[in-house]
């Protein structure tokens, strides 16, 4: 009998039991459960990773994006909860590339893929789409139905495992898509997966795998050959093969050696260690063209294989092809820098990363020496540079970095960077407008621009700044803090007090804000406002009490007499004073008036 036929069967009265609201329910991790609950500190997890992704990719429709990232998570937990060690864990590094088409593999069979999709919809319309792709990619499509509308203030979800079917199914109806009614009951998953590990490790197949990119970022995926032996055996007796042909290469019995080596490749038609010392052997019988036709296929398989360049440009050169030896050897030399330089940059990042700052800028430097067109050691080196006051130094590497790649928007706006350092404002901001050219989807480059606009007096470039900063990170705090000095210099105090108030919803630690959003308050009259901001500033951060400005406000909120004109008029007639204060007396690193008062995030640090 079909083995589908107990599931479909099964699946029949699953869905009017679906239909009826009566699901069987397991809290237990590898239980057999259709329906799963995430609520709490999961969901707290799965919502943060899913902002966490909105925040590092910024995607053009941030809601959408955070709403299909919950659905794939909320699925792949399902997954984890119903089959448990039986696969591999929950991914949740957040890379570029994503998981590759494949959510899990099975713990004991890496082979095995698994695709897992999660809907919301109807049970009568709700379907679940899968791309040839993720077909190709993958053993098995597991459904997973959401019954509430995803969105970002969800408390709880009622997951049901709606069932799986194999992907060998839609391949042979040459279907991407399914409904629920032509799906497997759930509980034959397990069972259909261990079906499908044993099968390879009997037949010793291996779906796919992929070589070695080449400089050209082109990927050649090779099937592997059935075979009679298992894989531990077929593994075994190709080495065994190529160990005695080894032994024969050494001892100069060429022949021998190309008859073992053939017989590796007949077991394995992808052992580039066979076709190397094959093709060698051939080239030390004279036999040249049969040894740049094993060449051959190993750059075949593997573009960046150095040795196999170097081996056909020796075979070329006893065959007085000069031009295409020295072609060769070329190639193999810069495979060879490359790969070093590649290694020496990645060093020099790690060091770069855990502080050791000398070696690491050794290690660019010696990377640079290697492949001089490799802009990434310029840029990082130049970071370094920086962190050890050598501006010169840093500076020269930015400047480097944007000749050999006029889209490196980091190295303009580091260059921007060093030229405010300097005190060249209007510098900085040619540099800040390439990089924003470059990348418009970089908050701290308009915060940046924004800063220096408001030191240029051009309020309205800085709102305009802080605005778009605020549009691709909504929870940038400090962009709404600085806006909102920005909104009160321009008398829009309560623009002001709004911002303010967004910047310490977003960090409740930001006594920065609570003070400014005082001075705003008492003049918009809300004195008990004023004074309670006043307070939790203080109490945030006591040592701003130290600060003359923090005490004139005190003065101006507690006694009867005092006035806010007392700072204001102040302010008039030592406009440059406020403006570039410095605080002789406090070390306040911060430019914006309103913010002489209090303190940027390093005030604490300035006492």
């Amino acid at each position: 009998m079909d083995w589908t036929v107990l599931l479909k069967s099964q699946q029949i009265d699953f869905i009017e039991r679906l239909k009826s609201g009566r699901l069987l329910h397991s809290e237990l991790e590898g239980r057999h459960s259709e329906l799963t609950i995430i609520s709490g500190d999961k969901l707290n997890q799965l919502r943060n990773f899913c902002w966490e992704m909105v925040r590092k990719y910024r995607p053009d429709d941030p809601r959408k994006y955070f709403i299909n990232n919950m659905k794939g998570k909320l699925g792949e937990e399902v997954i984890k909860a119903r089959l448990g060690n039986f696969v591999t864990e929950v991914d949740y590094e957040k890379k570029v590339g994503g998981d590759g088409k494949i959510d899990f593999y099975l713990t004991s069979e890496p082979s095995v893929g698994i695709q897992v999709k999660a809907r919301y919809g109807d049970i009568y319309t709700v379907q679940w789409s899968i791309s040839k792709q993720e077909i190709e990619k993958n053993a098995v499509l597991v459904c997973v139905l959401i019954q509430e509308e995803v969105n970002e203030a969800q408390t709880n979800y009622s997951l049901v495992f709606a069932g799986f079917i194999p992907t060998m199914i839609l391949k042979n109806e040459n279907k991407t898509s399914v409904q629920i009614n032509e799906l497997l009951y759930c509980s034959g998953l397990q069972s259909f997966l261990e079906s499908c590990a044993k099968t390879l490790i009997e037949n010793s197949i291996k779906p796919i795998f992929e070589c070695e990119e080449n400089k050209k970022g082109n990927t050649l995926a090779i099937n592997k050959k059935k075979n009679d032996y298992t894989e531990s055996q077929f593994i075994n007796l190709a080495n065994e093969y190529f160990y005695l042909g080894n032994y024969c290469h050494q001892t100069s019995n060429y022949i021998n050696a190309i008859a073992y080596y053939t017989q590796v490749l007949k077991l394995n038609p992808y052992f580039i260690e066979a076709y190397l010392s094959r093709g060698i052997a051939f080239n030390n019988l004279g036999k040249y063209q049969e040894a740049i036709t094993d060449f051959d296929r190993v750059i075949k398989i593997n573009p960046s294989e150095f040795k196999a360049y170097n081996s056909r440009g020796i075979s070329r050169l006893y065959l007085n092809d000069k031009q295409g030896a020295a072609d060769n050897f070329n190639i193999a030399i810069n495979i060879i820098k490359n790969t070093a330089a590649e290694i020496y940059y990645n060093r020099g990042y790690i060091f770069y990363c855990i502080g050791k700052i000398k070696e690491a800028i050794d290690d660019f430097t010696e990377s640079i020496k290697m492949n001089k067109r490799y802009y990434l050691p310029y840029l990082v080196r130049g970071t370094c540079r920086s962190i050890i006051k050598d501006k010169e130094g840093a500076i020269k590497d930015y400047t480097i970095t944007v000749r050999m790649n006029p889209k490196c928007d980091e190295a303009y706006f580091y260059l921007g960077l060093n030229a405010e350092e300097a005190g060249n404002i209007k510098r900085a901001i040619t540099y800040y407008n390439a990089a924003i050219a470059t990348n418009n989807n970089n908050d701290k480059y308009y915060l940046h621009r924004g800063n220096i606009r408001y030191k240029m007096r051009d309020n309205n470039g800085a709102i305009a700044d802080y605005t778009s900063a605020i549009n691709i990170n909504f929870s940038l705090d400090i962009a709404f803090s600085k806006r909102g000095t920005v909104r009160y210099k321009v008398k829009d105090k309560s623009g002001a007090v709004e911002d303010y108030t967004q910047a310490i919803n977003i960090n409740p630690k930001d006594f920065t804000s609570y003070f400014n959003r005082s001075i705003a308050r008492y003049e918009l009259g809300d004195k008990q406002g004023a004074i309670k901001d006043y307070n939790q500033a203080c109490s945030i951060n006591p040592q701003i009490v130290k600060s003359k400005k923090v005490n004139q406000m005190g003065e101006i909120l507690f006694s009867k007499n005092s006035s806010l004109a007392m700072l204001t008029d102040s302010y008039q007639e030592h406009e440059t004073e406020f403006e570039e204060l410095s605080y002789a007396d406090d070390d306040e690193r911060d430019n914006d008036f309103y913010t002489n008062y209090i303190c940027s995030t390093d005030f604490d640090e300035s006492f």
